[in-house]
């Protein structure tokens, strides 16, 4: 990884893992240049208090202000560790995603 590559973090539901409260897990997606690794962040939500467009909670609720601080706190810290792998040459989004949770060591 150099930092003239293309990165980028996205937000997004995985819908597709809906709770019986209806609580649907926000997921944090790493993209490299086309390279992808995606992970739960371990939050949830319903569906209908997010914003998509913006990649965070809608409105002015405390639910919503702490979610979208969390999800501050997750893309700065994946920031972080993006930043730190890069100048170590690692060449994967999954080593950022790793690093970040806490299963590969910085």
């Amino acid at each position: 990884m150099n930092f003239s590559q293309t990165v980028s973090i996205l937000f997004w539901l995985n819908r597709s893992k809906v709770n019986n409260k209806s609580l649907v897990p926000i997921w944090v997606r790493i993209t490299e240049d086309g390279k992808r690794a995606e992970c739960s962040i371990q939050k949830q939500i319903l569906p209908g208090l997010w914003a998509a467009k913006h990649n965070k909670a809608k409105g002015n609720s405390p639910e919503a202000r702490s979610i979208n601080h969390y999800l501050v706190m997750v893309q700065v810290e994946t920031t972080k560790h993006y930043s730190i792998l890069s100048t170590k040459d690692v060449d994967t989004v999954e080593d950022v995603k790793n690093s970040y949770r806490g299963t590969k060591e910085v």
